[in-house]
């Protein structure tokens, strides 16, 4: 009994000396990877990295808008108006970790408007929105880039926010609530150095952004050609789906 005792004790020593032994280099292993890493990056970004600022406008090809009064049963969006042909700005930040990584963080504004028929009061009406959508984004250089042109991809997160309204004649809704969407996006692209510090880029993006919001009118009646209608003060919901392909033109300019 105090062999196997014994023999029982020694395993155990071993054993937990084997895993301190091998905590402790594992450990060391950690810090050895991190502080390497840090001194990679840190050689990186003094060595290698350079920032740019671009300004952009940008086309986008189609979206969607569900306004509130042909929403057919229990908000099911099973109709929409389609407005095309959309027109934005932007501008962005990006910094080049080093000749193939690049990290940017843009900012854009997208905007769209319809007329139609208001289909129960028979009288004109408009929808529209202003998309405001805010982007961080990774990109990589491919290794057939040159010093002029450079050839990319990327992709990353986005959180949108859109005002969107609904409009009578002398009346339009006020915003109620306007909840922040978040989505992705890929993007390939193509950058051209005519000068040594600026640049010029052209972008196709996919993207599918879809805020839902709620409005309100804050009067009960309005009149139009001399006739007195009667409108609903509740809350209404609409929707807003930019689904269209998305292409930029942006001019840059390398700050360092």
């Amino acid at each position: 009994m105090t062999v196997t005792y014994s023999i029982s004790v020694n395993k155990i020593f071993k054993g937990v000396t084997n895993k301190l032994l091998l905590s402790f280099l594992n450990k060391r292993v950690l810090l050895f990877l991190f502080f390497n890493l840090f001194f990679y990056s840190f050689f990186a970004f003094s060595q290698e990295g350079s920032l740019s600022l671009s300004l952009k406008g940008n086309y986008t090809t189609t979206s969607r808008y569900y306004p509130s009064t042909v929403i057919v049963t229990s908000y099911s969006f099973e109709e929409y108006f389609s407005i095309d042909n959309l027109w934005g700005y932007g501008i962005e930040a990006r910094y080049n970790i080093s000749d193939y990584i690049a990290l940017g963080l843009s900012a854009e504004c997208i905007s769209g408007k319809i007329d139609y028929t208001h289909p129960t009061l028979r009288i004109p009406a408009k929808a529209g929105y202003d998309m405001f959508l805010f982007e961080l984004n990774g990109y990589y250089y491919m290794p057939l880039s040159t010093e002029s042109f450079k050839f990319y991809i990327g992709g990353g997160i986005n959180i949108d926010y859109c005002n969107s309204y609904e409009e009578l004649p002398t009346i339009k809704s006020q915003l109620v609530s306007a909840p922040l969407n978040t989505g992705i996006q890929v993007v390939s692209g193509v950058e051209y150095y005519f000068l040594r510090d600026f640049s010029v880029r052209l972008e196709m993006k996919f993207r599918d952004p879809i805020v839902e919001n709620e409005c309100q009118y804050t009067t009960s009646k309005i009149s139009y050609n001399n006739r007195v209608y009667n409108i609903s003060t509740k809350p209404f919901k609409s929707k807003v789906n930019i689904d269209g392909v998305v292409f930029d033109l942006s001019v840059a300019y390398r700050l360092f």
